[in-house]
């Protein structure tokens, strides 16, 4: 699990670094303060061999077109003059450490097949972007991956070169607000193929007493709320079935982490203490380290609530106010310990 890191001229970070990290990380904060930015950066640094994940990372964001200026958005101020830096740190001193540099090679041979009107233009200047990533992993360097895209066309096409000599042991999972259901139902899949569904069970049974088991029929999930028949999850309510996709991909998987986005999105206020309670539970049964986030109080209120009656939890969590300054256009990871934490929420002290 990470315990620091160093994250520099990533998305809308200039630099930001803490040391602080625990199993689970929420952090609040201001719009455009680098939540999402974070979020984004500890996914990447966990896949550093992946040349595919620059895209990845803007598909989350909607942005489906493989062109130059989308890749260019992953640097800070769009400035890809200066390096990618994300560096984490885990509890024994390992270190894991990715750089990106981009460049642009602007000849290339034209195909009589990609000829049209645009090359009629006198403002294009065709070439290949390419962004270079090197990584090394506990001090040792491997080959870097690279993924490339063409400038003169409408973005329909990558390249990419990856290390075939490496293999990434954490399997990390990143659940954006405007995620598919793909994750969750390839996550439910596996927790059935290894005969873990009553780690599922259990968990929803503590937010509805009366969830008896579950069943998976193709993709469809089936529930027995203890009725004459079991009823699919989608006809549940909107707190069961996003604490069902929560759960499904925390418990999906032993070790490594899971990466939410607006953890309380579309959840009743009602809902969030149930929610809290079962996902730090499922992240202790699985050993995975959750990096969240959210800027709604009802989540912050309930989760107070939670750790206030759950004190072997307290030291697990970290509740951190992500500030961005001015001077330097620095980001700040503000930490709360759970007293100053809880007495923020007691005192309606404004954390957001």
């Amino acid at each position: 699990m990470l315990k620091a890191l160093k994250i520099e001229n990533f998305r809308g970070i200039k630099k930001l670094e803490t040391d602080a990290l625990r199993r689970v990380n929420l952090f609040f904060g201001k719009n455009n303060c680098g939540k999402s930015s974070l979020l984004e950066a500890v996914f990447w640094l966990f896949g550093m061999s992946n040349p595919r994940l620059p895209s990845t990372l803007n598909i989350t964001r909607d942005i489906f077109r493989y062109k130059k200026e989308n890749f260019q958005a992953l640097f800070y101020g769009l400035n890809d003059k200066e390096a990618i830096s994300i560096v984490g740190t885990d509890g024994n001193g390992v270190s894991r450490e990715m750089g990106v540099v981009a460049t642009f090679a602007p000849e290339r041979k034209i195909e009589s097949s990609e000829i049209n009107s645009n090359a009629l233009r006198s403002n294009i200047v065709q070439g290949t972007y390419e962004l270079k990533i090197s990584f090394s992993l506990g001090g040792i360097a491997y080959d870097p991956v690279s993924c490339s895209v063409l400038t003169d066309t409408d973005g329909s096409a990558l390249t990419t070169h990856p290390d075939t000599n490496y293999q990434e042991a954490e399997v990390v999972n990143y659940l954006p607000p405007s995620r598919g259901n793909f994750e969750v139902t390839e996550a439910v899949k596996r927790l059935f193929l290894m005969k873990q569904e009553s780690r599922l069970t259990d968990a929803l049974s503590k937010i509805d007493s009366r969830v008896r088991d579950l069943v998976l029929a193709g993709d469809e999930v089936l529930v027995d709320f203890g009725g004459d028949m079991r009823l699919p999850l989608s006809v549940s309510g909107d707190g069961m079935r996003k604490i069902f996709h929560l759960l499904s991909v925390i418990l999906s998987q032993s070790g490594g982490a899971v990466i939410i986005d607006e953890i309380d999105n579309g959840l009743h206020y009602s809902a969030m203490q149930p929610m809290w309670k079962a996902v730090l539970e499922a992240a202790r049964r699985s050993n995975r380290q959750l990096f969240i986030t959210t800027h709604n109080i009802d989540s912050l209120k309930a989760l107070a609530t939670v750790l206030s009656g759950c004190e072997d939890l307290q030291e697990d969590v970290l509740t951190a106010n992500l500030v961005r300054h001015a001077e330097g256009d620095v980001c700040e990871v503000i930490p709360y310990d759970f007293p100053a934490f809880e007495l923020c929420i007691n005192q309606e002290i404004e954390m957001r």
